[in-house]
């Protein structure tokens, strides 16, 4: 887990500027120091070189030399905290999420596919729809007209009472009020998670079935799977 947790964060790392940026800056700062004595030696005793100028050019180099350190050290807590963040990130792999969004991922049997449905209205006319990736109406699905949440079910069959080809799915809700107008209206969806992906800015991505993408922060719960109890009875029982 740590060898995973450790590559899975490097992926967001970007390469580290500060130890090239730190090793140029020594050899500039020792061919500096090399021209400052031999000049020095070799200064006209009538004419000296002026200490103000060499004083506010070693303090540069000293400025420069403390900016490359303080950025080295960025580097090290950001690196820390995807390290952090990955770990994390690893932690839903294997869970159930429950997060905003209007996809569902049927595996081609004909099996309960829950979500939440809320309106901000009680609508006068309501369809809830099952659409392919093709924007084809499959299955349509029986839904309560009233406002807030509601949890709906559909059984992963098509119009014709056959299961629906494996695939992504995608919830479509047209409400309207008395007077025709659209009522606003969002899903809940819930899905097993099955891996993470690097967002590459920082950011984790949680890999749903069907090849779907949720960044973390999009998550609203997480809870054990649904076949845990069940799994954890038998258990007990034998």
């Amino acid at each position: 887990m740590p060898e995973a947790i450790s590559a899975l964060a490097n992926q967001a790392i970007p390469q580290a500027q500060s130890q090239t940026s730190a090793t140029g800056f020594n050899a500039d700062f020792q061919t500096f120091l090399t021209l400052l004595t031999t000049q020095l030696q070799n200064q006209d005793p009538l004419n000296p070189t002026d200490t103000a100028e060499f004083t506010n050019q070693l303090v540069l180099y000293s400025q420069t030399e403390q900016q490359i350190r303080t950025n080295a050290n960025i580097e090290k807590l950001i690196a820390l905290s995807q390290n952090n963040g990955a770990s994390g990130a690893l932690g839903y792999i294997g869970n159930d999420i429950s997060f905003i969004g209007d996809t569902i991922y049927s595996d081609g049997s004909a099996s309960s596919h829950q979500f939440t449905m809320n309106l901000q209205e009680t609508p006068k006319d309501l369809s809830v729809n099952i659409l392919n990736s093709d924007g084809q109406v499959v299955a349509s699905v029986d839904a309560e007209r009233k406002s807030g949440n509601q949890r709906v079910a559909w059984n992963g069959l098509n119009s014709d009472g056959n299961p629906v080809e494996p695939g992504v799915y995608r919830i479509k809700i047209s409400a309207t009020d008395s007077q025709g107008k659209d009522i606003a209206n969002g899903t809940r969806v819930n899905a097993p998670v099955i891996g993470v992906e690097n967002a590459g800015d920082g950011g984790f991505l949680l890999t749903l079935a069907g090849e779907r993408l949720v960044p973390i922060d999009s998550v609203l719960s997480v809870t054990l799977p649904t076949n845990f109890n069940n799994t954890n009875q038998q258990t007990s029982n034998s």
